[in-house]
Parts: C-alpha cells; structure tokens; sequence
C-alpha cells in the first residue's frame, strides 16, 4: 500500500516537472522575441501585382516598369531592356521570411537610424492605381555594421537586418539594363563570323565552322577549335557600357562583326568612330538602341587576322 502511494506520488511528481518544461519551451521570452523577428517585407501574391518599381539612392533615382510582362526602363518613347533576374532577385528578397527584429518604436529614434526622409534610400513597389504595396525605408547601418535599420514608410516601427538592400539602393541605373549586345544568342548556331577590322587592323576575313572545328574561309587554314571558341563566345557575351542617349550622326561605318546563324539569319555589330571616354557608338541588326562600347571590350572582340596562325 505505501509502495502504491510512493509510485503515484513520484509519477504526479514526474507529470508536474514535465508540464513545467513544456511550458517553460512554449513561453520562453527568448524564444518568443526569436519567432517574432522572422518577417517578411511583402508577399509574393502582393508582387505578382507590381506593375512599377521606384528605387531612390545616392546613385540617384531609377524606375523600372513593367510591360507585356516585362520590365522595362522608359525614357521617352523609349523602352530599354531591362536584366529580368536582378528584378526577380529583389523581390526574393523583399519576399523572404526572414530575421528582422524590432528596434525602436520611437518617433523621435528615427531620424537617428536614418529611416526618415532625406536621409533614407527607398523602395517602393507600386501596383495598379499606382498605390504602394511597399515603401520601405533602407536606413544606416546598425551598430556591428553588418546590418541595415529598415521601416516600412506608413509604420513606425524600426527594424534591423542583414544587408541585402544597398545592392540595389546603390546600385546606377546601369545596373538594371541588359546590356548584352547578343541576348539569347547560343554559340552553338553560329555557322560563320565575318570581320571587317578596324582602320589599320589589316584585312577582312571570316572564320567558318567546319564539322567539329574553325577554319579560316579563305586559306582553309584550320584553327584551335577552343581559341575559335572562346572568341565567338567572347563576342556573344560582349556588353556595352551603356545605351547611347542620341544617334551616332556619323554613322557605324569604322568596322562589323557579321555573325552567320544555322537559321540562314545574320546578326550584324557595326561600330562608329572612336569619340569622347574611348568609347565607341554601335549598332545591331534588328535592335533599335545604340550601344556605346569601351574600346578595351572592342580590341577584345575585334581580331586581326594576323591572330589565327
């Protein structure tokens, strides 16, 4: 009998240390303060929305619209391509759940963490009617200068979180146009280049794929296939510095770089006269924009034949 009591007293013992654990777990503050730090600035169905993206830095202000479903930089009557993945990347980012704790509440806090206006870069997500579905405030850096204070425009309430913002805040327009003079364009359907060189670079030639390897036309000399390749990869990939803001008057008449696709199609690269920054105005077939190009990035597309022993 007192061996009974003994078990059931020790088991109601066991019951009540158990159920205080449990609840020391559930109501731990540290543990609590943890879950309500994971936020996100905006969810993905609100972004599915967004039609216009407002960015305010010190690099100055960029606005990126979206139309036919894809982003754009409009200037004029002008719409100039825009990179969709860097697109698709800030809005990961704004989207994602994570850890961005409260540090102020005060009013009177914010001026000093930089989330007031003057002082803050900004982005604001617009869709629709042009309403905001986020205006976030992107403050100083915060005390171990790994982190940034953020606000959302219409609360004041501060947070702080990992610097994953200023990439885009501070980033030149530049950064969101696509620049790529060839997009989309896979090595694999070039059958022929033919070059017209620069003044004083020697002759024209061409190069042309041959089963599995490049042979110059002319000779018929072959060439290292991987030298050939790297090339024409080269010129695919090439970038320019930016979009020319008018014409080039004097036309694209210095060289050209004519690419011979397994479609029966061409795709042209005509570049002008060398002019202020060394820099060069181009064109290409079938593309409305003028391209201006570094001449370090057309001495490295632009080979003589003199290359190809």
């Amino acid at each position: 009998m007192i061996y009974k009591k003994k078990l059931t007293l020790l088991s109601g013992l066991v019951l009540v240390l158990a159920l205080s654990y449990i609840l020391t777990i559930i109501f731990d503050p540290e543990r609590q303060g943890a879950k309500s730090s994971a936020y996100a600035w905006i969810t993905s169905d609100l972004l599915d929305r967004a039609d216009r993206i407002e960015i305010a830095g010190s690099q100055g202000n960029t606005v990126l619209s979206r139309k036919n479903n894809l982003w754009v930089i409009s200037e004029g009557t002008i719409d100039y391509p825009v990179k969709q993945s860097r697109v698709g990347d800030l809005f990961r980012v704004l989207s994602m759940r994570n850890s961005f704790p409260v540090r102020s509440t005060s009013a009177s806090a914010m001026e000093r963490l930089g989330l007031v206006e003057g002082k803050a870069s900004r982005i604001t997500v617009r869709g629709g009617a042009g309403l905001p579905l986020l205006d976030l405030l992107v403050g100083f850096a915060d005390a171990p200068g790994s982190g940034l204070y953020l606000r959302k425009a219409n609360q004041n309430e501060a947070r702080s979180g990992e610097d994953v913002f200023t990439l885009y805040t501070e980033g030149s327009k530049n950064s969101w146009l696509d620049l790529r003079l060839f997009p989309g364009l896979n090595i694999g359907t070039v059958q022929r280049v033919r070059v017209n060189p620069l003044p004083g670079d020697g002759a024209a030639y061409a190069l042309s794929r041959v089963n599995n390897g490049w042979q110059l036309s002319d000779s018929l000399l072959a060439v290292e296939t991987s030298k050939a390749e790297s090339w024409v990869r080269a010129i695919i990939d090439a970038e320019a510095e930016s979009f020319a803001s008018s014409p080039d008057t004097n036309g694209f008449n210095e060289a050209s770089i004519t690419l011979e696709l397994g479609d029966g199609t061409i795709r042209e690269l005509k570049v002008g006269a060398s002019g202020e920054e060394k820099r060069r105005n181009s064109s290409i077939t079938n593309s409305p924009f003028v391209y201006s190009l570094a001449e370090w990035a057309i001495s490295r597309i632009f080979r003589e034949a003199s290359y190809w022993p």
